[in-house]
């Protein structure tokens, strides 16, 4: 009998690790879980602080990357991060939609409630992912306090 309960308890395990984040393009943030079931929804409105940063990731299995994110924490302390990896790199302009987009969710804060992280790392970050003069003043003033 513990065993069968051990071995249903198990089972149910993996329903509370596998799941994603979502962002909309009106700024919303759902998680959904491992079924494609919506659970929280936040809006702009539970937003409460934001952190821009540049992150160099080495990689183990992986090639080694530059990176940047922002990271939006809610009223209710949960935290979203999402990164230039998290959008369609498919899509002709991906480089241009991922940096409005920041640019557009940092313009929903004030300036105190905005950090930011790895500034000096802008360039590498920029050569890394081979942006054009316009894109490079985007992610600039992305990182400008």
């Amino acid at each position: 009998l513990w065993c069968a309960g051990l071995l249903l308890f198990a089972c149910l395990i993996p329903f509370s690790l596998f799941g994603r984040n979502a962002l909309y393009q009106d700024n919303r943030i759902e998680k959904i879980n491992m079924v494609n079931l919506t659970g929280d929804t936040y809006t702009t409105d539970d937003f409460a602080h934001l952190t821009i940063k540049t992150q160099y990731v080495s990689g183990y299995r992986t090639a080694d990357y530059w990176k940047y994110e922002i990271t939006i924490e809610m009223k209710d302390g949960k935290e979203f991060s999402f990164s230039n990896r998290d959008f369609d790199w498919r899509v002709s302009g991906a480089k241009d939609v991922c940096l409005d987009k920041m640019l557009e969710i940092k313009s929903l804060f004030d300036s105190e409630t905005i950090t930011i992280k790895g500034v000096k790392n802008t360039d590498d970050v920029a050569d890394f992912l081979g942006f054009n003069e316009s894109q490079q003043a985007k992610l600039n003033e992305l990182f400008a306090e």
